[in-house]
Protein backbone atom coordinates (compact mmCIF):
# COMPACT_ATOMS: atom_id res chain seq x y z
CA UNK A 1 0.00 0.00 0.00
CA UNK A 2 2.84 2.35 0.81
CA UNK A 3 4.52 1.64 -2.52
CA UNK A 4 1.28 2.41 -4.33
CA UNK A 5 1.01 5.72 -2.44
CA UNK A 6 4.54 6.73 -3.42
CA UNK A 7 3.91 5.86 -7.04
CA UNK A 8 0.63 7.73 -7.05
CA UNK A 9 2.27 10.80 -5.51
CA UNK A 10 5.09 10.57 -8.04
CA UNK A 11 2.65 10.44 -10.95
CA UNK A 12 0.76 13.46 -9.63
CA UNK A 13 3.99 15.33 -9.04
CA UNK A 14 5.31 14.61 -12.53
CA UNK A 15 2.06 15.88 -14.06
CA UNK A 16 2.43 19.02 -11.96
CA UNK A 17 6.03 19.54 -13.08
CA UNK A 18 5.10 19.02 -16.75
CA UNK A 19 2.23 21.50 -16.38
CA UNK A 20 4.61 24.00 -14.80
CA UNK A 21 7.13 23.61 -17.64
CA UNK A 22 4.36 24.06 -20.21
CA UNK A 23 3.18 27.21 -18.43
CA UNK A 24 6.68 28.64 -18.47
CA UNK A 25 6.95 28.08 -22.22
CA UNK A 26 3.49 29.25 -23.28
CA UNK A 27 2.46 31.83 -20.67
CA UNK A 28 5.80 33.52 -19.98
CA UNK A 29 6.76 33.80 -23.63
CA UNK A 30 9.59 36.23 -22.93
CA UNK A 31 11.52 33.20 -21.55
CA UNK A 32 12.32 32.10 -25.08
CA UNK A 33 15.85 31.11 -24.06
CA UNK A 34 14.59 28.09 -22.12
CA UNK A 35 15.79 24.85 -23.67
CA UNK A 36 15.34 21.37 -22.27
CA UNK A 37 14.25 21.26 -18.64
CA UNK A 38 15.28 18.18 -16.66
CA UNK A 39 14.12 17.23 -13.19
CA UNK A 40 14.91 14.65 -10.53
CA UNK A 41 12.40 13.50 -7.93
CA UNK A 42 13.69 12.43 -4.49
CA UNK A 43 11.13 9.96 -3.15
CA UNK A 44 12.35 9.87 0.44
CA UNK A 45 12.11 13.64 0.84
CA UNK A 46 9.24 14.13 -1.61
CA UNK A 47 11.24 16.88 -3.24
CA UNK A 48 12.42 17.62 -6.74
CA UNK A 49 15.34 19.37 -8.34
CA UNK A 50 14.80 21.13 -11.66
CA UNK A 51 17.68 21.72 -14.07
CA UNK A 52 16.81 24.19 -16.84
CA UNK A 53 19.08 24.45 -19.85
CA UNK A 54 19.38 27.58 -21.96
CA UNK A 55 19.75 28.06 -25.70
CA UNK A 56 21.20 31.57 -25.38
CA UNK A 57 24.02 33.03 -23.34
CA UNK A 58 23.05 35.73 -20.85
CA UNK A 59 24.35 38.50 -23.14
CA UNK A 60 22.62 37.05 -26.22
CA UNK A 61 19.36 36.75 -24.32
CA UNK A 62 19.49 40.35 -23.05
CA UNK A 63 20.32 41.59 -26.55
CA UNK A 64 17.37 39.83 -28.16
CA UNK A 65 14.99 40.85 -25.35
CA UNK A 66 15.89 44.50 -25.93
CA UNK A 67 15.28 44.14 -29.67
CA UNK A 68 11.95 42.40 -29.11
CA UNK A 69 10.78 45.03 -26.63
CA UNK A 70 11.68 47.79 -29.09
CA UNK A 71 9.50 46.15 -31.73
CA UNK A 72 6.73 45.53 -29.22
CA UNK A 73 6.83 49.10 -27.88
CA UNK A 74 6.48 50.54 -31.39
CA UNK A 75 3.39 48.42 -31.91
CA UNK A 76 2.16 49.35 -28.44
CA UNK A 77 2.48 53.07 -29.12
CA UNK A 78 0.25 52.79 -32.20
CA UNK A 79 -2.22 50.53 -30.41
CA UNK A 80 -2.68 52.92 -27.47
CA UNK A 81 -4.05 55.52 -29.91
CA UNK A 82 -7.01 53.22 -30.57
CA UNK A 83 -10.08 53.54 -28.40
CA UNK A 84 -11.16 49.94 -27.69
CA UNK A 85 -9.56 46.60 -26.85
CA UNK A 86 -11.28 45.13 -29.92
CA UNK A 87 -9.47 47.62 -32.17
CA UNK A 88 -6.17 46.94 -30.43
CA UNK A 89 -6.70 43.20 -30.72
CA UNK A 90 -7.45 43.52 -34.44
CA UNK A 91 -4.33 45.63 -34.90
CA UNK A 92 -2.16 42.88 -33.36
CA UNK A 93 -3.87 40.29 -35.58
CA UNK A 94 -3.29 42.42 -38.68
CA UNK A 95 0.32 43.24 -37.78
CA UNK A 96 1.29 39.59 -37.44
CA UNK A 97 -0.58 38.63 -40.63
CA UNK A 98 1.21 41.37 -42.58
CA UNK A 99 4.69 40.99 -41.14
CA UNK A 100 5.13 37.27 -40.45
CA UNK A 101 5.59 34.56 -43.07
CA UNK A 102 4.63 31.05 -42.05
CA UNK A 103 7.97 29.23 -42.19
CA UNK A 104 9.94 26.85 -39.99
CA UNK A 105 13.48 28.18 -39.57
CA UNK A 106 14.30 26.08 -36.53
CA UNK A 107 13.82 26.80 -32.84
CA UNK A 108 13.43 30.54 -33.38
CA UNK A 109 10.24 30.02 -35.38
CA UNK A 110 8.70 28.27 -32.35
CA UNK A 111 9.37 31.25 -30.05
CA UNK A 112 8.72 34.99 -30.16
CA UNK A 113 12.15 35.54 -31.74
CA UNK A 114 11.19 34.23 -35.19
CA UNK A 115 7.96 36.22 -35.68
CA UNK A 116 9.08 39.48 -34.04
CA UNK A 117 12.74 39.65 -35.12
CA UNK A 118 12.97 37.48 -38.24
CA UNK A 119 9.45 37.85 -39.64
CA UNK A 120 9.08 34.07 -39.79
CA UNK A 121 7.35 31.60 -37.53
CA UNK A 122 5.02 28.66 -37.11
CA UNK A 123 1.81 28.34 -35.12
CA UNK A 124 3.27 28.22 -31.61
CA UNK A 125 5.76 31.01 -32.30
CA UNK A 126 3.05 33.24 -33.81
CA UNK A 127 0.69 32.50 -30.92
CA UNK A 128 3.41 33.26 -28.37
CA UNK A 129 4.21 36.55 -30.12
CA UNK A 130 0.52 37.48 -30.06
CA UNK A 131 0.34 36.54 -26.37
CA UNK A 132 3.25 38.88 -25.57
CA UNK A 133 1.77 41.78 -27.56
CA UNK A 134 -1.67 41.30 -25.97
CA UNK A 135 -0.05 41.11 -22.55
CA UNK A 136 1.80 44.41 -23.04
CA UNK A 137 -1.54 46.01 -23.96
CA UNK A 138 -3.11 44.50 -20.81
CA UNK A 139 -5.44 42.32 -22.85
CA UNK A 140 -5.92 38.97 -21.14
CA UNK A 141 -4.89 36.16 -23.50
CA UNK A 142 -3.45 32.65 -23.48
CA UNK A 143 -1.81 30.25 -25.92
CA UNK A 144 -4.01 27.23 -26.58
CA UNK A 145 -2.49 23.89 -27.58
CA UNK A 146 -4.38 21.21 -29.42
CA UNK A 147 -4.88 19.80 -32.91
CA UNK A 148 -6.31 21.23 -36.11
CA UNK A 149 -7.14 20.30 -39.69
CA UNK A 150 -5.88 22.63 -42.40
CA UNK A 151 -8.42 23.24 -45.15
CA UNK A 152 -6.36 21.39 -47.74
CA UNK A 153 -5.73 18.38 -45.48
CA UNK A 154 -7.90 15.75 -43.86
CA UNK A 155 -5.59 14.82 -41.00
CA UNK A 156 -5.38 16.33 -37.53
CA UNK A 157 -2.00 17.84 -36.67
CA UNK A 158 -0.58 19.53 -33.54
CA UNK A 159 -1.47 23.20 -33.51
CA UNK A 160 -1.50 26.32 -31.32
CA UNK A 161 -3.63 29.46 -31.32
CA UNK A 162 -4.87 32.09 -28.86
CA UNK A 163 -7.84 32.66 -26.63
CA UNK A 164 -8.48 36.35 -25.91
CA UNK A 165 -10.75 38.19 -23.48
CA UNK A 166 -12.52 41.23 -24.94
CA UNK A 167 -15.09 43.13 -22.84
CA UNK A 168 -15.35 40.21 -20.43
CA UNK A 169 -16.00 37.54 -23.07
CA UNK A 170 -13.52 34.95 -24.35
CA UNK A 171 -12.89 34.36 -28.06
CA UNK A 172 -10.68 32.07 -30.12
CA UNK A 173 -8.18 33.78 -32.44
CA UNK A 174 -6.12 31.70 -34.86
CA UNK A 175 -3.73 34.15 -36.51
CA UNK A 176 -1.77 31.36 -38.20
CA UNK A 177 -4.84 30.10 -40.07
CA UNK A 178 -5.91 33.62 -41.06
CA UNK A 179 -2.34 34.30 -42.19
CA UNK A 180 -2.10 31.23 -44.42
CA UNK A 181 -5.59 31.10 -45.99
CA UNK A 182 -4.73 33.77 -48.55
CA UNK A 183 -1.56 35.36 -49.91
CA UNK A 184 -3.38 38.44 -51.20
CA UNK A 185 -5.18 39.87 -48.20
CA UNK A 186 -5.73 39.58 -44.46
CA UNK A 187 -8.50 37.14 -43.63
CA UNK A 188 -10.67 37.04 -40.50
CA UNK A 189 -12.18 33.56 -40.72
CA UNK A 190 -10.69 32.63 -37.34
CA UNK A 191 -10.83 36.02 -35.62
CA UNK A 192 -12.92 36.10 -32.44
CA UNK A 193 -14.89 32.93 -33.06
CA UNK A 194 -16.79 30.82 -30.52
CA UNK A 195 -16.30 27.19 -29.47
CA UNK A 196 -19.05 26.02 -31.82
CA UNK A 197 -17.40 27.58 -34.89
CA UNK A 198 -13.89 26.53 -33.93
CA UNK A 199 -14.63 22.87 -33.25
CA UNK A 200 -15.23 22.09 -36.94
CA UNK A 201 -11.46 21.97 -37.47
CA UNK A 202 -9.81 22.57 -34.07
CA UNK A 203 -9.57 20.47 -30.90
CA UNK A 204 -8.24 21.79 -27.58
CA UNK A 205 -6.05 19.36 -25.61
CA UNK A 206 -8.31 17.30 -23.35
CA UNK A 207 -6.30 18.16 -20.23
CA UNK A 208 -5.95 21.88 -20.99
CA UNK A 209 -6.68 24.15 -18.04
CA UNK A 210 -8.31 26.56 -20.49
CA UNK A 211 -11.19 24.24 -21.35
CA UNK A 212 -13.04 25.94 -18.50
CA UNK A 213 -12.91 29.25 -20.40
CA UNK A 214 -16.02 29.00 -22.55
CA UNK A 215 -16.23 30.96 -25.77
CA UNK A 216 -19.99 31.19 -26.15
CA UNK A 217 -20.13 34.23 -28.41
CA UNK A 218 -18.65 35.19 -31.77
CA UNK A 219 -17.60 38.75 -32.51
CA UNK A 220 -17.72 37.91 -36.19
CA UNK A 221 -15.71 40.35 -38.31
CA UNK A 222 -17.73 39.75 -41.49
CA UNK A 223 -21.04 40.30 -39.73
CA UNK A 224 -19.78 43.37 -37.86
CA UNK A 225 -18.54 44.98 -41.09
CA UNK A 226 -21.54 44.03 -43.25
CA UNK A 227 -19.59 41.62 -45.44
CA UNK A 228 -21.55 38.47 -44.68
CA UNK A 229 -23.96 37.63 -47.53
CA UNK A 230 -26.74 35.07 -47.79
CA UNK A 231 -28.04 35.93 -51.28
CA UNK A 232 -26.51 36.97 -54.58
CA UNK A 233 -28.45 40.22 -54.97
CA UNK A 234 -26.93 41.81 -51.87
CA UNK A 235 -23.51 40.42 -52.80
CA UNK A 236 -23.67 41.96 -56.28
CA UNK A 237 -24.66 45.34 -54.88
CA UNK A 238 -21.78 45.25 -52.42
CA UNK A 239 -19.29 44.41 -55.18
CA UNK A 240 -20.69 47.18 -57.41
CA UNK A 241 -20.34 49.62 -54.50
CA UNK A 242 -16.71 48.56 -53.90
CA UNK A 243 -15.86 48.85 -57.60
CA UNK A 244 -17.32 52.34 -57.77
CA UNK A 245 -15.04 53.27 -54.89
CA UNK A 246 -12.08 51.67 -56.74
CA UNK A 247 -11.31 49.27 -53.90
CA UNK A 248 -8.11 47.29 -54.45
CA UNK A 249 -9.43 44.27 -52.58
CA UNK A 250 -13.01 43.06 -52.09
CA UNK A 251 -13.33 40.57 -49.26
CA UNK A 252 -16.65 38.97 -48.38
CA UNK A 253 -18.08 35.79 -46.93
CA UNK A 254 -20.77 34.05 -48.96
CA UNK A 255 -23.00 31.81 -46.84
CA UNK A 256 -24.39 29.81 -49.75
CA UNK A 257 -23.68 26.35 -51.12
CA UNK A 258 -22.96 26.68 -54.82
CA UNK A 259 -20.40 25.93 -57.51
CA UNK A 260 -17.78 28.36 -58.72
CA UNK A 261 -19.46 28.51 -62.16
CA UNK A 262 -22.93 29.31 -60.81
CA UNK A 263 -21.44 31.87 -58.44
CA UNK A 264 -19.62 33.53 -61.34
CA UNK A 265 -22.64 33.42 -63.65
CA UNK A 266 -24.94 34.90 -61.07
CA UNK A 267 -22.56 37.76 -60.36
CA UNK A 268 -22.17 38.62 -64.04
CA UNK A 269 -25.82 38.18 -65.01
CA UNK A 270 -27.32 41.49 -66.17
CA UNK A 271 -24.23 43.33 -64.97
CA UNK A 272 -21.54 44.64 -67.26
CA UNK A 273 -18.47 44.43 -65.01
CA UNK A 274 -15.34 43.72 -67.07
CA UNK A 275 -13.04 43.75 -64.05
CA UNK A 276 -15.01 40.87 -62.52
CA UNK A 277 -14.83 38.94 -65.76
CA UNK A 278 -11.09 39.36 -65.74
CA UNK A 279 -10.78 37.84 -62.24
CA UNK A 280 -13.51 35.20 -62.40
CA UNK A 281 -13.24 33.69 -65.87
Amino acid sequence: MRLYSVRFFLQVFIRYILALISKLRYEHTILFHLGEIKYVFHKSRKMAEIFPQYTFSSDEYKHDVNLILKVANKINQKATLLSTDYEREKMIHDYLCKNVIYADIGEESHSIVGPLLKGKGVCDGISKAAKLLFQLLRIDAHVIKGNAKAMDRMIWEPHAWNIVCINGDWYHVDITFDNTISNNCIRYDYFNVCDEVLKKDHMVECDSEYLKLKCNKSMDYYELTGRDFHNFDSLREHIRFCLNRKCDNIQTRVMMTTTKKSWRDCLLKNYCIPILKHHLL
